[in-house]
């Protein structure tokens, strides 16, 4: 049986990838969690077409993708 690590990886097809990065403290964490995003940012610019950056929290808690 495969696990969801085999289904779900990210490959040269795959078209749609969300990259998820969390706290519970965004208060005490925003900081590293914005360098985290700015870093995965420009690892993955080179690699793709469209990037988006979506912060959400109790004020926004959806985004639209």
């Amino acid at each position: 049986m495969q696990g969801d690590a085999h289904r779900t990886r990210v490959t040269e097809d795959s078209v749609r990838v969300a990259f998820v990065l969390e706290t519970l403290h965004a208060t005490r964490d925003g900081d590293l969690l914005k360098a985290a995003a700015d870093e995965l940012l420009g690892l993955l610019a080179p690699h793709a077409e469209q990037i988006a950056v979506h912060h959400l929290g109790p004020a926004q808690p959806r985004a639209t993708v």
